[in-house]
């Protein structure tokens, strides 16, 4: 068998692993699906695990708005291009870029930064912000434009950190870094509910940006100037510090206050 995926028997597995001394002597009922299609295989997925506590992360990448994500970003030119991690070791065979692939948890936490903006709890409020935000993110109908949008703005920090044209300290402010550039564009947080022609001169907007290193680097260095200036007011010196701090709500505010006033 190849890329086999166990979708339930936890349970039975844990058990067995307590009795090994008497498993050569019991039986286990065992039910194998083939199958190439890959929308059947995640309902088979779902269904069988629905009496069982499973991480909405998983269900929200079978969504039918996830499969048109992943087919959209694909698709863009090659500077554009981002790769949807829908399943397990998707690309695991594929000679891609791996910065490029992001998983459905990935987008939700930048999402929250961009469409919702809460950048301070994108990084740490995994379970709030899944839990707040569940219902309107992820949802059919909604253009895949704009979290492609999300995910290259995603890839082209990283990559100009990796590239060194942004210094590695501006990691810690990602996030905030993304929600400014958002927000400069469209100033409350309903993005994903706005007329196709907002949303569409938004991404425009957006993506030009995106496309000019240097422009996003200058922008990116302006939101941690505003940041390292708030966190000098605070008196707040060790990163483990400035890390809690800046996932406060009164930053956010004043960063925004400062920023967008």
């Amino acid at each position: 068998m190849r890329d086999y995926q166990i979708v339930n028997g936890c349970q039975t597995t844990n058990i067995l692993a307590h009795i090994r001394e008497k498993a050569e002597s019991i039986s286990v009922p065992l039910r194998l699906i083939g199958c190439s299609d890959v929308d059947f295989v995640s309902s088979v997925i779902i269904g069988t695990n629905r009496q069982n506590e499973v991480k909405e992360d998983q269900f929200w990448a079978m969504r039918p708005f996830m499969k048109d994500l992943e087919e959209y970003c694909a698709s863009q030119s090659s500077d554009n291009k981002i790769f949807i991690e829908r399943r397990d070791n998707q690309y695991r065979d594929i000679s891609i870029e791996r910065t490029r692939i992001f998983k459905p948890s990935d987008l939700m936490k930048v999402a929250a930064a961009m469409f919702f903006y809460q950048p301070h709890r994108a990084a740490r409020d995994h379970r709030g912000i899944r839990s707040e935000f569940s219902n309107r993110i992820f949802s059919d109908g909604h253009n895949v434009e704009l979290y492609h949008i999300a995910a290259l703005a995603l890839y082209k920090f990283d990559f100009l950190v990796r590239t060194s044209k942004v210094d590695r300290s501006r990691v810690i402010f990602r996030f905030y870094a993304l929600y400014a550039l958002f927000r400069k564009h469209w100033k409350t947080p309903n993005i994903l509910d706005a007329s196709p022609k907002s949303q569409k001169n938004v991404r425009n907007e957006v993506i030009a940006v995106l496309n000019d290193n240097d422009k996003f680097s200058a922008q990116i260095e302006e939101v941690a100037g505003y940041l390292e200036q708030i966190i000098s007011e605070a008196d707040i010196t060790t990163r483990e510090k400035i890390r809690d701090y800046i996932r406060t709500e009164s930053v956010v505010v004043e960063f925004s206050r400062r920023l967008f006033s």
